[in-house]
């Protein structure tokens, strides 16, 4: 399916907690994770793995946004579970705007043996992605 396609069927499911962006022909996933209802923020969690397990092996590029604030335990719990099981289906990940908890995103990233960087801002994290993707093109 298309990127198109794809956003078309994320669309009219209604999640808008994630979206396709198009930068220099590359297909980038973007997933905000800026919710303080604990309840919410595990379904979201829930519907991006799934949506990241109907992908190929090695293609996903993912920039997520969070907020700096403690997030609770059973999220991040819930979080490192997805991004381990996520692992073969992703090129790399970049995380805007967890600098406090930058020590959390290290140790995702030991406990998940995966490639997770952390950026102040959105571009940098989009320019970091398109170089890591050049390997796939």
């Amino acid at each position: 399916m298309t990127a198109n396609g794809v956003e078309r069927a994320v669309a009219s499911a209604g999640k808008e907690h994630y979206r396709f962006e198009e930068h220099e022909g590359r297909t980038i996933l973007v997933v905000d994770y800026r919710e303080s209802d604990r309840a919410l923020l595990l379904e979201r969690v829930r519907a991006v793995k799934e949506f990241i397990l109907s992908q190929p092996p090695d293609s996903v590029l993912q920039r997520t946004i969070v907020h700096d604030d403690p997030y609770p335990t059973v999220w991040m719990h819930a979080i490192i579970e997805a991004v381990r099981i996520q692992k073969r289906y992703m090129r790399a990940s970049a995380v805007v705007g967890l600098r406090r908890l930058k020590p959390v995103v290290n140790a995702v990233n030991r406990l998940a043996g995966r490639k997770i960087r952390v950026f102040d801002d959105e571009e940098s994290a989009t320019r970091w992605l398109l170089e890591e993707s050049e390997g796939s093109r």
